[in-house]
C-alpha cells in the first residue's frame, strides 16, 4: 500500500509541476509534457500490465485539467503505455548504456503521437458537434515540444533511475 501511496504521491507532483512551473519557463504552445515522460519511465520499468489503471487515471486527471475533450488523454496515454511496453520489451531487453537515449527518444515520439492524436480526435468531434477545441495544427510546436521532451526526459532519467532503485532497496528489505 505505501508504494501506490508513493507513486500517486509522485504522479501528484509531476501533475502540479506540469500546470504550474513549467508554463513559467516554456512558451505556452511548447514545452515539455512530464506527465508523459513519467509514464513512459513507468511503463518501461513496471510494464504495461501494472501501468494501464494509472494511464488512464492520468489522463483523466490531464483532461480536467488542461480543459480537453474528457477521455482523449486517457486513451492516448494507454496507447503510449502499450506502445512503450513494446519498445522497451523490443530495445531495452539486456541493454544498458543505450537505456536512457532509447527512453528519452520513446518520450518525445510519445509527445508528438499525443499531440496528433488529441487534435485528430478534437477535429472529428468538432466535424460532428461545434467544439472550441484544437482550431490549428503546427509542425513548428510539434517539433519544438518533442525537442524539449527529449532534453527533459534526458535530464530527468537520472533521479528516476535513483528513486527506483531506492524502491527496490526498500521492497527487498520489506521495510514498511
Amino acid at each position: 500500500m505505501p508504494l501506490k501511496l508513493f507513486i500517486f504521491l509522485i504522479v501528484f507532483l509531476v501533475i502540479i509541476l506540469q500546470v504550474s512551473a513549467i508554463p513559467n519557463f516554456f512558451s505556452s504552445d511548447a514545452a515539455p509534457d512530464l506527465i508523459i515522460i513519467l509514464l513512459v519511465f513507468f511503463t518501461a520499468e513496471a510494464g504495461f500490465a501494472r501501468v494501464w489503471k494509472w494511464a488512464i487515471f492520468v489522463g483523466f486527471i490531464s483532461d480536467i485539467i488542461f480543459f480537453t475533450l474528457l477521455g482523449t488523454s486517457a486513451l492516448s496515454f494507454l496507447i503510449i503505455a502499450y506502445g512503450t511496453e513494446i519498445v522497451a520489451k523490443r530495445f531495452l531487453a539486456g541493454q544498458k548504456a543505450w537505456k536512457m537515449f532509447v527512453l528519452a527518444s520513446v518520450a518525445a515520439i510519445c509527445l508528438a503521437f499525443d499531440y496528433s492524436f488529441t487534435f485528430l480526435l478534437a477535429k472529428i468531434i468538432n466535424y460532428f458537434y461545434s467544439t472550441p477545441y484544437s482550431e490549428y495544427f503546427s509542425w513548428t510546436v510539434l517539433a519544438r515540444s518533442a525537442l524539449y521532451n527529449f532534453i527533459a526526459a534526458s535530464i530527468i532519467y537520472w533521479p528516476f533511475k535513483k528513486i527506483k532503485n531506492l524502491i527496490v532497496l526498500r521492497q527487498e528489505l520489506k521495510i514498511e
